[in-house]
C-alpha cells in the first residue's frame, strides 16, 4: 500500500501550480506535522518546499521545521523573511536546536545564534558543549514538574 504522502503529493503539487493557497492551506492543516515534512522532503522543487513550508500557520511551522532531516532545513531557512527564522529558532526545542546548529556551517550559525533570545542562546551554549553522541549530546533542557499530591486519574 502507498503512504498517505505518495497519494497526496500531486494533489499538492496541482495546488502549488494553480497557485490554490487557500485549499492547500485546508489540507495541510489537517495533517500531522512529521507527515508535512514527510511530504516537503519527498517534493524535488526547492521552490515547491518553500511554499509548502510557507503556507503552514506559525504554531505548525515550528514543529514540522523539527521534522525536517538534513539539507532541507538549510534549504529552506534562509529563504524565509528573519522574523520567521528568529519564531522558528527560538521556539524549536533546545536539543533539535542544538542538532540543527550542528550540522549547519560557520556562516550560518553566525547568523542563526544571533537571531536567539538570551536563552534559547543559554540553552543551545549548554547543549553545544556536549560530544554529539554522549549523554549529554543527547538530552533535552525541557522537562516536566509533578507535584507529590498530583494523580493519574
Amino acid at each position: 500500500m502507498a503512504s498517505p504522502q505518495v497519494i497526496i503529493i500531486p494533489e499538492i503539487r496541482d495546488l502549488l501550480e494553480r497557485e490554490n493557497w487557500d485549499d492547500l492551506r485546508d489540507i495541510l492543516s489537517e495533517i500531522h506535522a512529521a507527515d508535512i515534512a514527510d511530504i516537503i522532503q519527498t517534493l524535488e522543487d526547492k521552490t515547491e518546499k518553500v511554499q509548502v513550508f510557507k503556507i503552514l500557520d506559525d504554531e505548525k511551522t515550528v514543529k514540522v521545521f523539527e521534522h525536517i532531516e538534513g539539507d532541507d532545513r538549510s534549504v529552506i531557512l534562509p529563504l524565509l523573511p528573519k522574523r520567521e527564522q528568529k519564531n522558528i529558532l527560538n521556539e524549536m526545542s533546545p536539543d533539535e536546536r542544538a542538532d540543527f546548529f550542528d550540522e549547519i556551517s560557520t556562516e550560518e550559525l553566525e547568523q542563526y545564534t544571533g537571531l536567539l533570545n538570551k536563552e534559547a542562546k543559554e540553552e543551545t551554549r549548554l547543549l553545544a558543549s556536549y560530544p554529539p553522541d554522549s549523554a549529554g549530546g543527547i538530552m533535552t533542557t525541557d522537562f516536566v514538574t509533578l507535584s507529590e499530591d498530583m494523580t493519574v486519574a
